[in-house]
């Protein structure tokens, strides 16, 4: 089967969705003819896809003429454009090319190439305006694939879309093969401090502050060490953490040191916040799956999205946004030693579930292999 994935990203990235892209591709290059077309590269971004993701050539990388529409973003109108644009452009390039069927997870690609192809769109939000004006335009599609069974209720709710399936995010178990990292010494920690650890984004509804806010409640024992997100809100939570000798925010590392940190670490804390419908209902973190892949106790905020996939055998709760009550579930793992060792120990078998190549066969098994 011939598919084209159109993605308008720009490639390689350090957002966690060019992982999502890089590793999806990699996984269905390996069972199919895949090509994933992308807009022109910026010259700033000459880094080679498949050695900063650290993927196989398993498929064909094609780029598409589009306009740098950057200097737009401090308007906020640069990506709502751009999207238009390069679905345009990219329907377009459908008259070069001939492709079984069409995979993006941009809308407009989605709605414009619907007239002259079968399209499959991958969802991962419904804007919170007119959304049944926004899922009106997938009725014409072959198919979507929801990253939650809560997306998937919720279209069902809002519009006619003749055929959906859920299919989570996933991760690379290769990540866990490289060396541990010392953590107490990098961070200059005594061995006999629990590492707590998020990896991650800093945006709001990723909890991080409700994170941060606990550290005032733990012991000197406990450490929380946070990894990822961009210069500005590193430089942020620095000035804000500068006086909490118990939190160290340490910035961005490449992806492929994340395993080794994560092997490494002690606890693992996802603690997105219940204030967003994205976090609370449609987020399906590609960290989640790396922490069950870890083989560490994991701490969850207890959303609706999170029991998707983990539950009371492979996980720990806390409410979501309560800073108290998750410092309590982070001692309480930090003693429980044997149920913390029970529970990591089924979130790691529960992980094979969710490899890259498991999600590629689910997504081929939904469009159709054989058609």
């Amino acid at each position: 089967m011939k598919i084209s994935y159109f993605a308008n990203v720009s490639l390689p990235t350090e957002k966690a969705r060019g992982i999502q892209i890089a590793k999806t591709c990699e996984a269905l290059g390996e069972i199919s003819d895949l090509e994933l077309i992308i807009p022109t590269k910026l010259e700033s971004e000459k880094e080679d896809i498949f050695k900063y993701y650290n993927i196989k050539k398993t498929f064909k990388i094609r780029r598409i003429p589009f306009l740098n529409l950057r200097i737009f973003s401090k308007h906020g109108i640069g990506s709502k454009v751009g999207s238009f644009i390069f679905g345009i452009f990219a329907t377009i390039s459908l008259f070069f090319r001939n492709p079984d069927v069409i995979y993006t997870r941009d809308h407009y690609c989605a709605y414009f190439m619907s007239f002259f192809k079968k399209v499959f769109y991958e969802i991962h939000n419904i804007p919170e305006y007119n959304p049944k004006m926004y899922l009106s335009m997938f009725e014409k599609l072959e198919g979507v694939i929801c990253i939650t069974k809560a997306l998937e209720e919720d279209i069902s709710k809002i519009t006619k879309i003749k055929k959906t399936t859920v299919i989570p995010d996933g991760f690379d178990p290769d990540m866990f093969s490289g060396p541990d990292v010392d953590l107490h010494e990098m961070l200059n920690l005594s061995p006999n401090v629990t590492i707590v650890t998020y990896t991650g984004h800093l945006l709001p509804w990723k909890g991080v502050d409700t994170l941060v806010a606990s550290a005032k409640y733990l012991t000197k024992s406990l450490h929380i060490l946070i990894v990822g997100g961009t210069d500005d809100k590193i430089n942020e939570y620095r000035e804000n953490c500068k006086e909490m000798d118990n939190v160290t925010i340490y910035g961005r590392v490449k992806h492929e040191q994340v395993g080794g940190i994560l092997k490494s670490s002690d606890i693992l804390v996802i603690p997105n916040s219940g204030r967003e419908k994205i976090s609370y209902r449609y987020t399906s973190p590609i960290k989640l799956f790396e922490y069950m892949g870890s083989g560490k106790p994991i701490i969850a905020s207890n959303l609706p999205s999170i029991r998707e996939i983990l539950n009371e055998e492979n996980a720990f709760f806390f409410k979501a946004d309560d800073d108290k009550d998750l410092a309590k579930v982070i001692m309480t793992v930090a003693k429980q030693k044997e149920l913390a060792i029970k529970k990591s120990s089924q979130s790691l078998e529960n992980s094979s579930q969710y490899f890259w190549n498991s999600r590629a066969n689910g997504i081929l098994k939904f469009i159709g292999r054989d058609k």
